[in-house]
């Protein structure tokens, strides 16, 4: 009876400890991310942790230790684990809960060998989350020490003020992620945004709360990386972007770079701005616009005559063509490239006549707008 009560004594004193072992690889310090607004502010300062072969965690297998993480919004977290001394292959592992049974992402690992690891986990909701950090020690019979530092930034879904010549950086967990960049004109002229994405992106482009262009796809792999918008100088507008695909462990990135235009243009036929011949004159035209803009130049003898048009704009401009007496001798759709036109109609044997033609250049509809530039010879 003294035997068996010796044996229930240790057993308890047995289980008491493992209960110890287990709470101590639970008890770390909680990390509190750097929310990051440009996405290359300093992460937070290294938080050393530390496990050994009798820390138990999830059963006589694993020995380990969890890390807490406050997460204040939605958004994604980036996680730089770094060796300090790692004897064991270290799992990376996020848990929705502190017991660590609602497994929401593995990671990575950190082999023994190796210095430093990256990874990204997505959140929807706010809360505190669990990484769980362990490695595989039959019954912990090795002798062993972890030890590792951690490093966390957090990528939020909040929309963002962005300005001339800033880049921000991000990280898409979905496609269906919509990040959107608030922007002041500081000029009047265009705007260019950059998003050098290989699986591409969608830009919608929002003036006054008006939606401009829907969805324009810049792909660094199958066209431009880039589009571009006119701009009037104190005006704000929005950029919604969201893609097709996920970040797949990289950032992103979205650049804004203005560009002022000095344009010249008259409202009315009347008062046309006047071209000289191989003198390149600028315009622009942006979404809140009603009216045309024209142009005039003269022709003093019989001759070819090409008219060049060059630019960025969305949703084409209307050109036309019109003689002294303002009757329409040529239309066109112009949709931004560079692009010759030859003055063919009131010609004889491919020769424009003498005299003074007049240049109207307009939206093509509601949400036409860009900037351009026009010359003849």
């Amino acid at each position: 009876m003294r035997k068996l009560g010796k044996m229930i004594t240790l057993l308890a004193a047995t289980t008491i400890m493992a209960v110890g072992m287990i709470t101590t690889a639970f008890a770390a310090d909680a990390i509190t991310p750097t929310e990051f607004y440009y996405g290359t502010e300093a992460m937070t300062a290294p938080q050393t942790f530390s496990y050994n072969n009798s820390n138990f965690i999830n059963g006589k297998y694993y020995q380990g230790v969890v890390v807490p993480v406050n997460v204040t919004k939605a958004g994604s977290l980036k996680v730089v684990t770094t060796a300090t001394s790692v004897v064991k292959d270290i799992n990376i592992e996020v848990y929705s809960d502190a017991a660590c049974t609602n497994r929401m992402e593995y990671l990575t690992d950190l082999k023994v060998g190796s210095t430093t690891v990256e990874d990204y986990v997505s959140f929807s909701n706010a809360g505190t989350y669990y990484i769980k950090f362990d490695s595989y020690c039959y019954n912990g019979e090795d002798v062993y020490t972890n030890t590792f530092t951690v490093q966390t930034g957090f990528y939020t879904l909040d929309a963002k003020v962005i300005k001339d010549g800033e880049t921000i950086t991000y990280y898409r967990n979905s496609g269906e992620d919509k990040y959107v960049f608030n922007y002041t004109a500081t000029k009047t002229g265009k705007v260019t945004v950059t998003l050098p994405y290989s699986m591409g992106s969608y830009v919608t482009f929002v003036d006054s709360g008006k939606t401009v262009c829907e969805k324009k796809w810049v792909s660094d792999l199958t066209s431009d990386s880039q589009a571009s918008f006119a701009v009037k100088k104190g005006k704000t507008y929005k950029f919604e972007v969201t893609s097709n695909g996920t970040s797949y462990g990289k950032e992103q990135s979205f650049s804004l770079k203005e560009t002022a235009v000095k344009a010249k243009s008259r409202a009315k036929r009347a008062k046309a701005v006047n071209i000289k011949k191989g003198k390149t004159v600028k315009g622009i035209v942006t979404a809140g616009d009603k009216k045309a803009n024209w142009y005039k130049f003269t022709v003093k003898k019989k001759k070819p005559v090409t008219i060049t048009l060059d630019g960025n704009v969305e949703n084409n401009l209307k050109f036309t063509i019109y003689n002294k007496k303002g009757k329409k001798i040529d239309s066109t759709s112009y949709y931004g490239y560079k692009r010759d036109l030859k003055l063919t109609y009131s010609t004889t044997y491919g020769k424009a006549n003498a005299g003074t033609y007049y240049i109207k250049i307009e939206k093509a509809n509601a949400n036409s707008n860009g900037v351009y530039s026009i010359k003849w010879k």
